[in-house]
Formats: structure tokens, C-alpha cells, sequence
């Protein structure tokens, strides 16, 4: 399991080697840390240290840091924006391409990844999301995995947003629609949180295009703070597929 040292360790290291919006990146990971160690370790209980990853949508690179320094070295970074962090892909040599996701994916990498990584990925995507799946999908070898983790609507905090707020967005029921999509014209560039989805969504896409649904995890909310965050906790831990945050993996199966 990953420990406190490798995190704080990580993320000293991460912000140190970024070259832009250093400030940003720091408190990104830190607010989302829960999230991304629970991430991590999904993938250190059921995938083996020789497995070839790609971890696409990867900016900042906190969740492969963390792989590798418990024993996975044969890393890669997809991501339309990698350049801040330029100075960390040489120092570990994990390898870096600069890849638009809805546009395909280098014909290299065709088969070549023993797990492929989609983590909070899919919501933001305003484009063809069948197109960005199959993608992802062509880059894992027969018998290898993909992993989506994304906010799980049909969730209490779902339901809570719904009756509210009015939104149909679990992770950021204050947030409007028009919000979303005007992030894309911010300082990141990239859409906010277009669509979330269930469970029953994640799997059947994901299975439309070929590969069998494998396991799940539901994590509980890390992010609100309020009079609602007690009991709701309470409930978070009784009916755990009703928890916040999924975490997916999907097998290539052989015929």
C-alpha cells in the first residue's frame, strides 16, 4: 500500500520539476490526493510490476509517480499538454507523447500496453466518447486491461446534487453547465465536467467495444464539507456502490 512518505515525497518532487503553474499542480494533487493514491493502489492489488502502462490524460503525472515508486517501471504518459513537466520526464525517463485522444492514437502503440489508463478522463470529454474508448482500447495488448476511473452519478451525492441543485453532475452539483465548457477557454484549455455517468453506463460502453468488465471499486467522497457530510459518510460506507468516485478495469479478452 502506498504510504504517507511516497505521496508527500511525490508530490514535493513533482512541483519542483514543473515549469508552469507549479502553485496550481501542487494544490490539484494535494485536494485530490485521496483519490489518486485509492487509484494507484487499484492497480498495485491486481496488475504485476512488469506490466507495460499508459496512462493517457496523465497531466499531472501523480498517479505514475506513484506506480513507480512501488516497482512499475515501464511507464507512458499520453497527454494533449505534457510540456510543464518536461524536466520530470527526463530525470525518470518515463516516457512522454503529446497525444489528442478523440484525434487516435499513434499507430505505435497499437497492442503495445499490458494496462491503459483513462482516470477522470472520460467526463471531460465534449467529443465522440465511442471514438476516445476505441482509442484507448487499441493501445491494450490481448489479455490486458483498461482502466476508467470517473464520478459515479448514480451515487447519494448523485442523488443529492439532483434533488438540490438541479444538476446532473455528482462531483460538482454548484457548478453550471455554461461553467464547463467556458474552462476550455481558461488558463488549462480543457472542458470541465461535461457528462458523468453510472455504473451500468461505464460497462456497457466499454463493453460495446469489445472487452469484458472485470472488477470495481467505489470510493467515498473526499471532496464536500458540510452539514450533509456525516450522515452521508454513514451511507458511504453501508451501501459502498453508492460511494462517489469509480474505479473500473476492463479485460482484452482473447477469442
Amino acid at each position: 500500500m502506498i504510504g504517507i512518505k511516497q505521496t508527500s515525497e511525490s508530490i514535493a518532487m513533482l512541483c519542483k520539476m514543473c515549469s508552469s503553474n507549479s502553485d496550481w499542480f501542487g494544490s490539484y494533487m494535494t485536494s485530490n490526493l485521496p483519490r489518486i493514491v485509492n487509484d494507484a493502489n487499484f492497480v498495485v492489488g491486481r496488475i504485476p510490476q512488469s506490466a507495460k502502462i499508459l496512462d493517457i490524460g496523465a497531466i499531472p503525472p501523480l498517479f505514475i509517480e506513484l506506480l513507480r515508486r512501488n516497482g512499475y517501471q515501464s511507464c507512458s504518459i499520453a497527454d494533449l499538454h505534457p510540456e510543464p513537466f518536461a524536466e520530470y520526464f527526463q530525470a525518470t525517463r518515463v516516457q512522454v507523447h503529446k497525444v489528442d485522444l478523440l484525434n487516435g492514437a499513434p499507430k505505435e502503440f497499437a497492442g503495445c500496453f499490458d494496462l491503459v489508463c483513462l482516470n477522470e478522463v472520460v467526463e471531460h470529454l465534449a467529443g465522440n466518447l465511442l471514438i476516445a474508448l476505441q482509442c484507448a482500447a487499441s493501445c491494450v495488448r490481448p489479455d490486458g486491461y483498461l482502466m476508467i476511473t470517473t464520478p459515479n452519478l448514480r451515487s447519494i451525492w448523485g442523488l443529492i446534487a439532483l434533488l438540490t441543485k438541479s444538476s446532473g453532475l455528482a462531483s460538482k452539483p454548484g457548478d453550471s453547465v455554461r461553467a464547463q465548457y467556458d474552462r476550455t477557454s481558461a488558463q488549462f484549455g480543457y472542458y470541465g465536467h461535461i457528462r458523468e455517468y453510472t455504473k451500468r453506463e461505464v460497462v456497457e460502453l466499454v463493453e460495446s467495444i469489445g472487452l469484458t468488465f472485470h472488477a470495481c471499486e467505489f470510493q467515498a467522497n473526499y471532496i464536500y464539507f458540510g452539514r450533509l457530510t456525516r450522515p452521508v459518510a454513514i451511507l458511504e460506507r453501508l451501501f459502498p456502490a453508492w460511494r462517489l468516485f469509480g474505479k473500473y478495469l476492463f479485460r482484452k479478452t482473447i477469442d
